[in-house]
């Protein structure tokens, strides 16, 4: 699994940054300073996470609401979770309403697999069926589930080789240095004393590909699409309101400038 690296302040200001490579390590295969290593190496990472979909993260910590429905009782997150901190049914919610340090409350709830976390909602104690809908009341309007947990590092081997060989190129191109192969696949042609370069017919652009060989092969093993049959189930659905970086790292030290909401997603 590869090592994920956060930067000192020194170089970059933001915490809970993640780097998978280490910059002090491009820094002295390239000979250069520390700040423009760290900032080669964040631009190549936030690339092949652009690339792979925003699926692999190391550990982080976040605080998420999300809409679940009357009777509802099972809930499936939308990261990877390695540990539950906290999931409770609340009937107001705020962005102000954060805790100001992370503290374990589970009220009976609990991991149970695969991201599920089953909680108790006190808000119905009746499901609606409309099987017996000549004498089962309409069931009550559903809450918010807050949840905070850890994510799990599931970023894939070989990724920090991937972010090594890109920020190289970046740091190459930054120098206008003539061995950058960004993109590799080009063609220079001359006629009549005039030279250009052309693409050559790859279609790696608009495959979502970098053009360098070695790592478009890690992209396309990793971006693989899941085969099997997967059926969702309606009452583990919940839609994501807000979700909110606490943290990172096994203790989840704090994120600068938190809270940082990434927005609302479905």
């Amino acid at each position: 699994m590869p090592q994920i690296v956060t930067p000192s302040v020194d170089l970059l200001e933001e915490t809970c940054t993640e780097l998978w490579y280490d910059p002090d390590e491009l820094a002295k295969e390239k000979s250069i300073e520390g700040q423009t290593a760290a900032l080669a190496v964040l631009e190549a990472t936030n690339a092949i996470k652009m690339l792979t979909g925003y699926r692999f993260s190391g550990q982080q910590c976040w605080l998420e609401d999300y809409t679940v429905g009357s009777g509802q009782t099972r809930l499936r997150v939308k990261r990877e979770v390695e540990e539950l901190y906290y999931a409770k049914v609340v009937t107001e919610v705020c962005v102000e309403d954060l805790p100001e340090e992370l503290e374990q409350d589970l009220d009976d709830a609990c991991l149970i697999g695969d991201n599920l976390v089953r909680f108790n909602n006190t808000l119905s104690s009746r499901l609606f069926d409309p099987m017996y809908s000549s004498d089962a009341p309409c069931a009550p309007q559903g809450g918010v589930l807050r949840v905070m947990y850890r994510t799990t590092n599931n970023v894939p081997a070989g990724a920090d080789r991937v972010v090594a060989r890109l920020a190289h190129e970046y740091v190459l191109a930054c120098a206008g240095d003539g061995r950058c192969r960004l993109p590799e696949r080009l063609t220079s042609v001359t006629r009549q004393g005039v030279s250009w370069s052309v693409l050559g017919p790859d279609e790696f652009l608009d495959r979502g590909l970098t053009g360098i060989g070695a790592i478009d092969h890690w992209l396309n093993v990793v971006n693989q699409p899941t085969r099997g049959l997967y059926g969702i189930n309606p009452l583990e659905v919940g839609v994501r309101r807000r979700a909110v970086l606490l943290g990172c790292g096994p203790d989840c030290e704090a994120a600068s400038g938190w809270p940082d909401v990434e927005g609302e997603s479905s």
